[in-house]
C-alpha cells in the first residue's frame, strides 16, 4: 500500500505541484454541511498565481461538504474543465480511479454521485498549503475516508487549484490511505 500512495503523492508532484513550501498548516476539525467548524487559515499572501491559503483551503472545505451531501451541481462547478486546469482526480479502492479514468473529467461528477451512493463521505482533519507553482496553488492534507465498503480509514493527499480573479477551482486531486508504521 505504501508504493501505491507514494505513487500517487509523486504523480501530484509531477503536475505543477513543486512550489515552495509553506509553514502554515491549519488542522480542520469535523466538516458538516451545516456547520462551518474549520477555522480559516490567517496567511493570505498573494501570488503570481492568485492562489492564496485561504482561497485555497475554503475550496477544499467547499468540496469535501459538496461531496458529503452528494451536491453535484456544486461539485461540477468546483473543478475545472477540460483544457482550463483540470488534471485529474485519484483515489485507490474502494471507488479506485487511476491512469485514464483519473483523467476523466466528464465523468468526474457521475463518479461522485456513485461514491455517494455507496455511502461515502469524507472528513477533513488537516490542511497545508504549499505555495505555488505555474498557474497552480498546492496543497496537502489527511482526511478520513468512509463508505458502505470501507470502514473509517485515514487518507492522505495532494491537490493543486488553479486561482483565478473570477473563480478558484481544483484541478487535481490524489489521496490514498496513509501507511501505517
Amino acid at each position: 500500500m505504501a508504493t501505491i500512495t507514494a505513487g500517487l503523492l509523486a504523480a501530484c508532484t509531477t503536475s505543477g505541484s513543486t512550489g515552495p513550501t509553506s509553514k502554515h498548516t491549519t488542522p480542520t476539525r469535523s466538516l458538516s454541511s451545516s456547520a462551518h467548524s474549520s477555522s480559516a487559515p490567517s496567511s493570505s499572501a498573494p501570488s503570481s498565481s492568485g492562489c492564496r491559503t485561504a482561497t485555497v483551503h475554503a475550496l477544499v472545505v467547499q468540496f469535501v461538504r459538496a461531496f458529503n451531501r452528494g451536491d453535484r451541481q456544486t461539485l461540477d462547478q468546483l473543478w475545472a474543465q477540460d483544457g482550463y486546469g483540470f488534471d485529474w482526480y485519484t483515489t485507490d479502492a474502494p471507488g479506485q480511479r487511476f491512469h485514464s479514468a483519473a483523467k476523466d473529467r466528464a465523468g468526474l461528477v457521475a463518479y461522485f454521485a456513485a461514491r455517494h451512493a455507496a455511502g461515502e463521505s469524507l472528513r477533513l482533519t488537516s490542511f497545508h498549503f504549499n505555495g505555488n507553482s505555474a498557474e497552480y496553488g498546492n496543497f496537502q492534507y489527511s482526511l478520513i475516508r468512509r463508505a458502505d465498503d470501507l470502514a473509517p480509514t485515514a487518507y492522505s493527499g495532494k491537490g493543486a487549484a488553479i486561482c483565478a480573479s473570477t473563480r478558484s477551482r481544483l484541478g487535481v486531486w490524489s489521496m490514498a490511505k496513509t501507511p501505517t508504521a
